[in-house]
């Protein structure tokens, strides 16, 4: 309704467009609406304003008091409101927003006067506005973070990071890095289970076995050793990159142009400094503590980060040390684990990670903090296992032991050296020493180690373990044994067998070598120990017996099959029925389902029937 019939010729200005054009549609019939010379006619909306101002006063004035609403009243008043004003102007900004094209030279005089008069409304909507303010106070509760949008979360959260963080999925985690480094584990996932909202957002949880020996916090030197065997790895890395890369030195002095280069030397010099700085102050304070001396006056920097070091790792190895002996450790596991609803999974690894941030060889040199939190950190398995330290307690509590190796090749061509072979002896004794007596389930399997030279002669494919057995004398809790790929003295199967308890169920031998014995007397202990635990009772028997390739004494070889590829000198051998008839007469005897054992006497011609009346096959051992 904002239009004059009165009207004076304007000259439009630089924004018309061709929106604002001359030409008029055909069969227009009022002669005094067209365009002349391009020039637009603009309305005289002075009179209709000061009517429209006038009409929104009274109107305004007939409205309720705000101070009488009551706060269901007061938002639908605002809501009448915005209305209203919507109905007066409603193409104001609709009509040319997110177009192309720009305003007429009309509506951009109709909104420069129209907009004062809309501004009326402003006093009514502030009034509105602090009526429903004030009924709604006492109702109001604090604002609490959750309650802000995530576009004014992430601004806050955003002052958290870190500007030595690299990107990565660490940087979404929306905690201070500091904060998440400097809490302890158990600490941190006690106050993470005791928080809902936090417990809540918790979908998996990662369980790093990191081992601590106390053998390294009861030898300073050993743990000296390895700390600067750890730091010497960068000092490595710093060497190779000065020689290579930053060599001469008076290349990369401080006349040099390139500003980016000295600075790198410079940090690659400084690193090495530090490094030689530690080697020999660390070693001066190591010697001084071995031999029982104090050093006087204050300690230098790096003694005193070394004394620091590694006393939190002795604290931290102790604690460790009471978390595995107590038997805390699943308990409180569980517990927490029970407080949060949407944890899917476990994770647990070998290997420490420690969610730090990725740092060159130089900066770890010359950063004293990152120094002393690698002091304390957790050894990696191969300093275990170069140092030889193994958790002795641990392991005497072990109930299953499965050793295997994977399958990283197709067996060998030649033994493994006589040095290696003594490491892998006495690596599977010292552990079988120590949890004989508690172990239920033994599964050992050595074909990967074994020798593979196309032939199948057990003989010379299978793995000399008498040394691993010699020291494995009784195994009273056994429920399941595997042995695989394994040759035997025969007086060391026997005296393994007899130290065998009485709870055997499940038995497998495959591929084992009895060398300068019998299998007879091996089979005649087995069947004694099922028949002492009551395991055989006429027809019905609880032990599974599986033996399968024997060699050696009683079990005999054929006449060889080519394999059908790698030549004429690749051949496999077969076994024979009589043989497998044999194998299979021995776990029947074991078992109880044969009264005699099958491995004495030159014949076996007289056993015909097995103890459940089915027929058995006639076996002749030659």
């Amino acid at each position: 309704f904002l239009h004059s019939t009165r009207c004076t010729m304007h000259t439009p200005p630089r924004l018309l467009n061709a929106m604002d054009s001359d030409e008029t549609s055909e069969g227009s019939v009022i002669e005094e609406s067209r365009w002349q010379n391009g020039e637009e006619p603009v309305p005289d909306l002075d009179d209709i304003l000061a009517q429209l101002r006038q009409e929104i006063a009274a109107w305004l004035d007939a409205r309720a008091d705000a101070s009488s609403l009551d706060i269901a009243t007061a938002y639908d008043e605002l809501r009448h409101l915005d209305t209203r004003e919507m109905l007066l102007l409603p193409d104001k900004n609709s009509l040319y927003l997110n177009s192309r094209y720009q305003k007429s030279a009309v509506q951009v005089i109709r909104d420069a006067k129209s907009d004062p008069i809309l501004r009326t409304f402003d006093p009514r909507r502030q009034l509105l506005r602090s009526r429903a303010l004030q009924l709604s106070r006492s109702r109001l509760r604090p604002l609490k973070i959750n309650d802000l949008p995530l576009d004014i979360l992430h601004i806050i959260f955003h002052n958290f990071q870190d500007d030595a963080l690299t990107e990565g999925w660490e940087c979404h985690r929306s905690v201070c890095w500091h904060e998440y480094t400097i809490t302890q584990t158990r600490r941190r996932r006690r106050t993470i289970s005791q928080t809902p909202d936090i417990a809540a957002g918790v979908r998996g949880i990662q369980i790093s076995l990191g081992y601590r020996p106390k053998e390294y916090a009861d030898d300073i030197t050993r743990f000296t050793r390895a700390r600067l065997r750890a730091l010497s790895k960068f000092a490595g890395h710093c060497e190779h990159d000065v020689a290579y890369n930053y060599w001469p030195p008076e290349n990369f002095d401080e006349s040099s142009k390139d500003g980016e280069l000295v600075q790198r030397a410079v940090e690659l010099r400084r690193a090495l400094e530090n490094y030689r700085r530690l080697y020999d102050e660390w070693d001066e304070y190591v010697d001084a503590t071995v031999r029982g001396e104090t050093l006087m006056g204050p300690l230098p920097e790096c003694q005193a980060i070394f004394q620091k070091g590694y006393a939190e790792y002795c604290r931290l190895q102790k604690e460790q040390q009471d978390l595995l002996r107590n038997c805390n450790f699943a308990n409180a596991l569980a517990a927490a684990a029970s407080r949060m609803p949407n944890v899917h999974c476990f994770n647990f690894v070998d290997e420490w990670h420690p969610n730090a941030p990725e740092r060159d060889h130089a900066e770890w040199l010359n950063d004293k903090k990152l120094i002393f939190c690698s002091m304390q950190d957790p050894l990696n398995f191969q300093d275990v296992e170069e140092e030889s330290v193994w958790p002795e307690e641990a392991i005497c509590k072990l109930e299953s032991f499965d050793f295997d190796i994977a399958n990283c090749w197709d067996g060998r061509e030649a033994p493994l050296p006589d040095k290696d072979k003594s490491h892998l002896d006495n690596f599977l004794g010292a552990i079988l020493s120590r949890c004989g007596q508690q172990l239920r389930i033994l599964k050992l399997d050595l074909r990967d180690v074994s020798i593979n030279t196309g032939k199948y002669e057990g003989s010379e494919e299978a793995y000399r373990a008498d040394s691993i057995l010699n020291k494995l004398r009784k195994l009273p809790r056994i429920r399941h044994l595997h042995l695989r790929c394994l040759e035997l003295e025969g007086r060391t199967l026997n005296a393994f067998c007899r130290g065998l308890g009485s709870n055997l169920r499940q038995l497998n031998l495959s591929d084992v070598v009895v060398r300068n014995g019998v299998w007879a007397d091996a089979f005649d202990v087995l069947r004694n120990k099922a028949a002492a635990a009551g395991m055989v009772t006429g027809p019905v028997h609880e032990i599974d017996t599986s033996f399968s390739r024997l060699h050696g004494a009683e079990f005999t070889m054929t006449d060889p099959l080519p394999l059908g590829f790698g030549g004429p000198e690749y051949q496999s051998y077969h076994y024979s029925p009589h043989e497998n008839s044999l194998e299979q007469a021995a776990e029947w005897y074991v078992e109880g389902l044969l009264d005699s054992n099958p491995l004495r006497g030159p014949s076996l011609k007289d056993i015909s029937t097995c103890a459940y009346g089915i027929p058995f096959p006639c076996i002749t051992h030659i």
